[in-house]
């Protein structure tokens, strides 16, 4: 109940779902995620367990305006991710789809009954040097990415579905944490998903309550 506490906001009414279908995979926060999904399909034999839907396939979305010049472009979802969603359905059960979607869309995937394995990134000030590293922005202001990352991490709590961190002291390097990533999303596939209720409209054949 501990992690479940940690992963949902509480006073929440939830169900624990048990998903047999290979999950699509959000990663967090939006500006980490088409870097880390380059080097997690860099990895070796990742290429038979990932494939990526790229941002660029995305219907009716937009791009968000960026907190700091020349900061990586995050991706918002706006009410059109149909032919998308379709897409994702399709590839189920043959490999983890790696989507650059942000928080916003991850309720819209719940809503059409896909659960998708949310990863989140913990940064601080502890790592940010890091993490601008692994994004390849030297100019960009530590205290720029940090705001944008934490409020990246405040809209998790208003997720309809469970998710994970990977807290700051669990690596050290980029290759590491695309290793440490890809852990935890293979965990989590073999995990229940606790779902907020009434947030799908019902059930769905790849799923079942626990």
């Amino acid at each position: 109940m501990a992690e479940l506490e940690r992963s949902i906001k509480p006073y929440s009414l939830v169900r624990p779902l048990l998903v047999s279908a290979l999950r699509p995979v959000v990663l967090l926060p939006e500006c980490l995620a088409p870097r880390l999904i380059r080097n997690l399909l860099d990895l070796p034999s990742s290429r038979l367990d990932f494939q990526v839907c790229p941002a660029e396939s995305f219907s009716g979305e937009e791009q968000c305006a960026s907190s700091a010049p020349g900061a990586p472009k995050a991706w918002s979802a706006t009410p059109g991710l149909g032919s998308r969603i379709r897409a994702i359905q399709e590839s189920v059960g043959k490999k983890h789809c790696l989507l650059e979607l942000g928080a916003r869309g991850v309720r819209e995937l719940v809503q059409s009954e896909v659960y998708p394995i949310v990863i989140h990134v913990e940064v601080t000030e502890k790592n940010v040097r890091e993490i601008r590293g692994l994004l390849g922005r030297p100019g960009w202001r530590d205290s720029e990415l940090l705001r944008q990352c934490r409020g990246s991490e405040q809209c998790l709590w208003g997720l309809p579905c469970s998710w994970v961190q990977v807290p700051a002291h669990a690596w050290g390097h980029a290759e590491e944490l695309a290793k440490v990533v890809r852990g935890r999303i293979l965990q989590e596939q073999a995990r229940l998903v606790w779902v907020e209720r009434g947030s799908s409209r019902g059930g769905s054949g790849s799923s079942s309550e626990a």
